[in-house]
């Protein structure tokens, strides 16, 4: 399994945007086999207050379908956390727990943006892996089209 996360604090708005991939070993999403997990912000070590997900909330990408009725699941999770305002010193801790019992945990440091213009830091990128490349159906019908 693999477990790659991602967090952010921005100031402006007062919180934290937390990104988790979650796939099995050979690139493909285990999203829906996500049984519990778990968020846990940490102040210097100390966990501040946590937040409990399921596979249920994983993301669905409906890039290029104009219809959104061909979702791509990439193994995605996305939460925003609210907090009193600490910037500095935070970590998020992630542990998931898989339906077959597998379970993976990472500990990343919160990085610290003032501003709210750049998004391109929230996709978890695994290191030495080609993205996965999703078969498309290039003579799909979409509505309204001739």
């Amino acid at each position: 399994m693999i477990l790659a996360t991602r967090a952010r604090y921005f100031g402006p708005t007062d919180a934290i945007q937390v990104a988790i991939l979650v796939q099995e070993d050979d690139s493909t999403s285990a999203a829906k086999k996500v049984k519990a997990g778990r968020i846990e912000i940490l102040d210097h070590g100390t966990t501040m207050f946590s937040e409990e997900f399921t596979g249920r909330q994983h993301v669905l990408w409906f890039e290029g379908d104009t219809n959104y009725d061909a979702a791509e699941d990439r193994g995605q999770f996305y939460f925003f956390l609210h907090h009193p305002p600490v910037g500095q010193n935070l970590e998020a801790r992630v542990t998931v727990t898989l339906a077959d019992a597998r379970t993976a945990t990472e500990r990343v440091p919160i990085d610290y943006q003032n501003d709210l213009d750049s998004t391109d830091w929230q996709n978890p990128a695994l290191p030495n892996r080609d993205p996965i490349k999703f078969d498309r159906e290039a003579g799909f019908p979409h509505r309204g089209q001739e």
